[in-house]
């Protein structure tokens, strides 16, 4: 038989057990954030559950044309990385960093323009059926998310 001296530390331990396991499941299921997945990986879901000739459209559109897109992103994310880079300077200046997130609103504002010229020309060679079910699966996607990040702020 146990001694009370280890009878008091296997409860304890015990309760400390317990009281882990039951703040792990309230984080994670209560009060976690659930972020919306990034928008092209939900565009890429929505494609793959075109038919064929609808897949086709898309890499038609992106992958033919998705160069000049490519190279605003990468003129896009290279300015981000100096911007960032700015910021932890010793010379701090503060018009020049201005100057450097200007120029990167620029660049993501031209690099969306780019994505929207692309996906518009997707969407005109896909057929009637093919759009309901692109458009289906964005707004099922839109909605639960804005709801589920509408429920949360209620609590």
């Amino acid at each position: 038989m146990m001694k009370p001296s280890y009878m008091k530390k296997a409860l304890l331990f015990s309760v400390v057990l317990n009281l882990f396991f039951a703040s792990y499941f309230f984080s994670t299921h209560f009060w976690a954030e659930q972020a919306a997945p990034a928008t092209i990986t939900v565009l890429r879901q929505a494609i793959r559950e075109l038919s064929p000739q609808g897949q086709d459209a898309f890499k038609e559109a992106f992958l033919g044309n998705g160069g000049l897109i490519l190279e605003t992103k990468d003129a896009m994310a290279q300015k981000r990385l100096s911007m960032l880079k700015k910021i932890g300077e010793a010379e701090f200046n503060q018009e020049e960093l201005a100057a450097l997130m200007a120029e990167t609103a620029d660049l993501t504002r031209a690099t969306q323009k780019g994505m929207q010229a692309l996906f518009l020309q997707a969407i005109m060679d896909l057929s009637v059926e093919d759009r309901k079910k692109l458009s289906d699966s964005l707004v099922k996607n839109r909605e639960y998310h804005t709801n589920f990040n509408i429920l949360k702020k209620e609590q």
